[in-house]
């Protein structure tokens, strides 16, 4: 895939492409391709241009990268050569990182839960941070990586709503000793909020807690060299603004972490961090499917698709859609649920989606947005979708 993207001729009732779809993943030139279908058309200017607007807008925070987001060997080769850091969180990640020329001393190991030949490894190739959140990971580590300077990550939520990760803030100071009575460095801490957060304040109580911390430690003599604020930066998918606040710019985001570290800490880390992944990917990549079945059920108009949740379509996010149709006969806005290929019954993409009345059995349906987190492994015998970049 080669060249700029044309205009877009939208049909009529489905309103403008989003500003975030891909100057060169225009429908149109996408409609005009004999790829088979589904496949995710991806984009690395976007990811460099992410990451450009990430830097400036969050001057003084240095972005490492979190690997799950899009592990794609060219994601990964764009970045590096932007002078990112990376997160990994299994040695899986780490090889990846390694076979796109990544040293181990530009990757921290963010998973506080690793096997002991695991952080063997990593240490063999120059991981020297490691992440724990607990004295047996720290054992783990003293054993397989001697010497390596740790992170702990904190726990900061109010009411955890999944997999308790993270040590309270009161155990800090306990583990940090014990740390540095097996020989390694406590280093610093880390914490992490949770996905697509909508407002850049959000940082603030966890910043107050980590500043308590940071206090206490000092008076044992740990001063931190690193504050890693994990990520949660959010990116642009379709908002009900009767569901959910309109994203603020990134470069707020920037300013109130800024403030919140001068206000919050006692002191600032030599390294401040952060872990953005759905921020620079996301918006990367369109989802190219096509249309196998239309039928109309109890009352309901529904698309069946040749990708669905289980290649690349889960995690409930309202995706930008539109179709390989034009203006013309059968154009007019229908609402359809959307459904993937799989006897699944969950496997249902989206309901009222607005699309042309005419839309048929062959034509092609797109979805932006998918750059991050869309990495399947099929269902029912039914393979992933292949990423090709212009």
């Amino acid at each position: 895939m080669t060249g700029e993207g044309v205009g877009v001729s939208v049909p009529p009732g489905l309103g403008d492409l989003p500003v975030q779809w891909p100057a060169r993943l225009h429908p149109e030139r996408l409609a005009g391709l004999a790829f088979q279908t589904p496949y995710r058309a991806g984009d690395v200017t976007v990811v460099a241009d992410r990451l450009i607007e990430f830097n400036d807008a969050l001057r003084g925070i240095d972005p490492y990268y979190a690997v799950t987001a899009n592990p794609a060997p060219e994601v990964i080769s764009t970045l590096a050569g932007l002078g990112a850091g990376f997160q990994a969180g299994s040695l899986a990640e780490l090889n990846l990182l390694t076979e796109q020329g990544v040293e181990g001393t530009r990757v921290l190991l963010g998973n506080p839960v690793m096997p002991g030949p695991q952080l063997r490894a990593a240490a063999e190739r120059q991981v020297w941070r490691m992440a724990f959140d607990s004295e047996a990971e720290l054992l783990r580590i003293a054993e397989n990586a001697p010497g390596s300077c740790v992170c702990l990550r904190l726990s900061v939520a109010a009411k955890p709503d999944g997999r308790p990760l993270g040590a309270q803030p009161a155990e800090a100071r306990p583990l940090m000793a014990r740390a540095r009575d097996l020989g390694l460095v406590p280093y610093g801490l880390a914490f992490h909020l949770g996905t697509q957060q909508a407002f850049p304040s959000a940082w603030r109580p966890a910043l107050g807690l980590t500043g308590q911390v940071m206090s206490e430690l000092l008076e044992d003599g740990v001063g931190l060299a690193l504050l890693d604020l994990g990520g949660g930066f959010p990116t642009r998918y379709e908002q009900d603004p009767t569901e959910a606040p309109e994203l603020a710019p990134i470069a707020e985001f920037g300013r109130e972490l800024r403030k919140a570290v001068d206000e919050l800490l006692p002191y600032r880390p030599d390294s401040l961090v952060c872990e953005p992944g759905r921020f620079l990917v996301a918006e990367s990549s369109v989802l190219v499917t096509t249309v196998l079945d239309r039928s109309r059920r109890d009352g309901t108009d529904w698309l069946t698709l040749d990708a669905g949740v289980h290649q690349g379509l889960a995690g409930g996010q309202r995706f930008p859609v539109t179709t390989s149709l034009r203006d013309g006969p059968g154009s007019l806005p229908r609402p359809f649920s959307l459904a993937g290929p799989t006897c699944d019954a969950g496997d249902v993409i989206a309901r009222d989606v607005t699309l042309p009345s005419g839309i048929q059995p062959g034509d092609l349906v797109m979805f932006g947005s998918t750059g991050a987190y869309s990495q399947a492994a099929g269902y029912n015998g039914f393979a992933p979708p292949k990423t090709l970049f212009v």
